[in-house]
């Protein structure tokens, strides 16, 4: 991955994510290359495109927040090139399965890929599942392992105890 659009892989955690953001530029790209457009910054074209999208607030300012260095790479003829190459990235790159009991806003994402680049891989996607029977914890895979770490596991497994306990009482 050449350091411009090692940009685009930073400020992105999961692979539907990053999955999502190429799809988006190459449909801008497809557009503003190839069709008739009013003068003005690539970015401001973005916006407007992405705002015909109904893309959400945050991948909105995720995308409109890539420097002018990385777009300045993208060209008629070689945009979809740099695309293909980030989407064959993507496939080599590690990622940990993470089953959660509800969805996680974009900002709860972003700190949990954060710390997973610190932690565990610095180059590792998340691919976020949600699961109601991990309540109260989560789940993942990594490696090929599967770790429950949620609280019916735990209640499970301790299921002896806790009985004692209540019949204590």
């Amino acid at each position: 991955m050449n350091e411009k659009t090692k940009e685009l892989f930073e400020h992105t955690y999961t692979k539907d994510n990053f999955h999502r953001k190429v799809l988006l530029l190459e449909e801008f790209f497809e557009k503003y290359f190839f069709q008739e457009h009013e003068e003005g910054s690539i970015k401001e074209h973005l916006k407007h495109f992405l705002f015909d999208q109904n893309t959400g607030e945050y991948l909105r300012n995720s995308l409109l927040s890539l420097s002018d260095d990385f777009f300045a790479q993208f060209r008629r003829d070689t945009f979809r090139s740099i695309l293909d190459s980030l989407k064959e990235e993507e496939r080599t790159l590690p990622y940990l399965k993470i089953y959660v009991a509800t969805l996680l806003p974009p900002v709860e994402v972003e700190k949990l890929g954060v710390w997973c680049r610190e932690n565990v891989a610095p180059n590792i996607f998340l691919d976020l599942e949600v699961d109601s029977k991990v309540v109260g914890g989560c789940a993942f895979v990594w490696n090929g392992v599967y770790h429950d770490y949620s609280l019916a596991y735990y209640i499970n497994k301790h299921k002896k105890e806790i009985r004692g306990l209540l019949a204590q009482k």
